[in-house]
């Protein structure tokens, strides 16, 4: 057996010349992504459902459930979108796979760090390690778990810190704003590259400066030349001047700009040239215009804390809803989808013939939300033709009555492009009336995606959804789902699946006392009621046996919906899948180890497409459609 890790005095008392102290602020300087040394695109990531979280590993996107910080002080590692959760190691069993707890000061929270040997080690055991952070049965694939082990020296127990964020365009988050050759000298130009977890990709972007650095060397600024728009940019000694500061309008349009450009709104933002995503293309800046080239994902440390890195002269374009007459009707979009490049993608594929979905509107109070009642009603609405343009691929010829209330799900970044931004403004907190838009459900990103409130959960159809139907669904890859996929009901997606011969529960309790004959066995440290989750697996075989395809659970209330506080409720119909695993995006592995595929899946208005899918995005997706390209 290998020995142990021998601590280093220096890394015991955590006086690491700058890698892990900090001057106790957060901010994108200060912040961490912490990866499996041999493994730089795997990023140490938090994943929660079914009330209860773990840590594993992912390919690095750039989210905040990929943020942590280190702090040499208290000995805890805090997770970048809530500083009050800590990773704890429960027990002190080994085995135990690491997962997210309110921070407590207890030793099963208190970290280490040996600079050495690349461990991340329990603190109780500074002058010869005993427990590390250890990759579990050391597999490399995404969804890994992490788990306390026995210091070992090996491989699967080295990790590699590394401060700051990634820059990346929104349509295709696996490019990132790069530094050539690692190049820190003053002139240099920025470019695209795949993101590869290396320093010469990570940047400090922090309010109060407003300037984005290169962690490699923040003496640097990223430099526009000047105030107008210029064919490239470049990193130039940092003085302050106003080609240097920049601003992130994170509410609304998802642009980088120079803070200088604006008046009222901004006029020179970064942009892709030409909308060309390939290894070593230059960025540049240009009249700002909205399109999908000119979106960037900038997350840190918090992506609620992001509307603070404004700029010092921000004044975003927004209405107040109720000043317009149909407060979700839009007027003159801010983009012209036919202005702007062609966003990248295969060419759709039709799906076979026979396509059952339901109505997309439901009767009664729409709660000032637009109906269209005909293809030339919608078209008449620039900006609300162009959101379906974006999500579903066309304008909507089939379907009518349209209703925008049914939208549960609105992408917002595309609402953005679209020209909808500004006339609501989601709520932080749950929802309590009918129509309401709300920034945050259960796991998913507020920072991409919002919410319309309908307490009708299976609408237009009523309480629950008549199987043997296409519905619009979303999930994102958990492993604890096991050999089936568990989704969410959420019209509006553009992601359809097949609900086939479903069976419809209140409760999980209620499936496992039908099909089981059993009561629920809630795991350990749930963090929600009645999830049963240590018979799922039971469950899908009993189901199976009952030649079910889906189950459904129409008031489980493990659902987050506020970004302010932890509280859950029931938001949405959950759907279990009986046909492939819950920890890939796209509930199935695809055969000779390629990561992406044609899917059972489809895509577009009312499923007419086929889905390719990509397992290497966290959520389901079908390039093409909504925010895949």
């Amino acid at each position: 057996m290998a020995s142990k890790a021998t601590v280093s005095s220096e890394s015991s008392s955590m006086q690491l010349d700058g890698i892990l102290k900090t001057d106790g602020s957060l901010k994108t300087s200060t912040i961490f992504t912490i990866s499996p040394s041999s493994l730089p695109g795997m990023c140490l990531d938090f994943a929660e459902g079914h009330g209860m979280n773990y840590l594993q590993i992912w390919p690095c996107n750039g989210h905040e459930n990929q943020l942590f910080y280190f702090d040499p002080d208290s000995y805890k590692i805090t997770w970048g979108g809530d500083t009050s959760k800590c990773v704890d190691a429960g027990d002190l069993k080994l085995g135990n796979t690491l997962f997210l707890w309110e921070c407590n000061g207890t030793p099963q929270q208190t970290w280490s760090y040996d600079d050495k040997m690349q461990t991340v080690y329990l603190a109780g055991s500074k002058s010869d390690a005993d427990f590390c952070m250890d990759l579990a049965g050391a597999a490399k694939n995404a969804g890994t778990t992490v788990q306390l082990w026995s210091c070992n020296g090996l491989w699967e127990q080295k990790w590699t810190l590394m401060k700051g964020i990634t820059i990346r365009p929104l349509t295709d988050t696996s490019y990132c704003m790069d530094l050539p050759g690692g190049s820190t000298q003053k002139g240099t130009k920025v470019e695209l590259w795949k993101c590869n977890g290396k320093v010469n990709q990570k940047w400090y972007f922090d309010s109060g400066t407003y300037q984005i650095k290169p962690v490699s060397n923040p003496n640097m600024c990223l430099d526009n030349g000047g105030l107008t728009k210029s064919p490239y940019l470049f990193i130039w000694d940092c003085n302050d001047s106003k080609n240097q500061i920049w601003a992130y309008d994170f509410v609304n349009m998802r642009t980088l700009y120079l803070s200088s450009s604006t008046s009222s709104d901004a006029s020179v933002c970064i942009d892709v040239t030409g909308g060309n995503l390939a290894d070593g293309q230059l960025l540049q800046t240009w009249d700002c215009n909205s399109c999908w080239n000119q979106q960037w994902q900038v997350i840190g440390p918090n992506s609620q804390d992001m509307m603070r890195v404004s700029g010092p002269k921000v004044e975003l374009k927004t209405r107040n809803a109720t000043t317009v007459s149909s407060k979700l009707r839009g007027t003159t979009p801010m983009s012209n989808l036919n202005g702007c490049p062609k966003r990248p993608g295969p060419a759709p594929a039709p799906a076979p013939p026979g396509r059952a979905v339901f109505p997309h509107c439901e009767v009664g109070d729409q709660h000032g939300w637009t109906k269209f009642d005909s293809v030339d009603d919608l078209k008449k609405d620039a900006a609300w033709s162009s959101y379906f343009q974006l999500v579903y691929g066309e304008v909507p010829t089939t379907g009518y009555s349209i209703c925008t209330y049914g939208l549960t799900l609105l992408y917002k970044p595309l609402v953005a492009q679209a020209g909808l931004s500004g006339y609501w403004t989601p709520d932080e907190d749950c929802p309590k009336t009918a129509g309401k838009p709300y920034a945050k459900m259960s796991g998913f990103p507020a920072s991409d995606w919002s919410w319309i409130w309908n307490p009708i959960l299976g609408h237009p159809n009523g309480y629950s959804l008549t199987g043997n139907h296409w519905v619009e669904v979303m999930h994102t890859a958990f492993k604890m789902d096991g050999s089936a996929t568990w989704f969410y009901y959420t019209p509006g997606s553009g992601i359809y699946m097949w609900l086939g011969n479903t069976k419809v529960y209140d409760d999980h309790p209620d499936a496992v006392a039908d099909l089981l004959s059993q009561q629920c066995m809630d795991p350990p440290k749930s963090l929600g009621p009645n999830e049963c989750g240590q018979q799922f697996e039971q469950l899908y075989k009993a189901a199976k046996l009952r030649k079910y395809d889906t189950l459904q659970f129409t008031k489980h209330a493990d659902m987050q919906c506020t970004t302010k506080a932890n509280y859950m409720g029931n938001m949405a119909i959950e759907i279990v899948d009986l046909a492939g695993p819950g920890g890939y995006a796209c509930s199935e592995q695809f055969p000779n180890g390629a990561t992406e595929g044609w899917s059972r899946f489809r895509a577009g208005w009312e499923g007419k497409y086929k889905c390719y899918c990509d397992n290497n995005q966290k959520a389901i997706n079908c390039k093409g459609f909504g925010m895949t390209p």
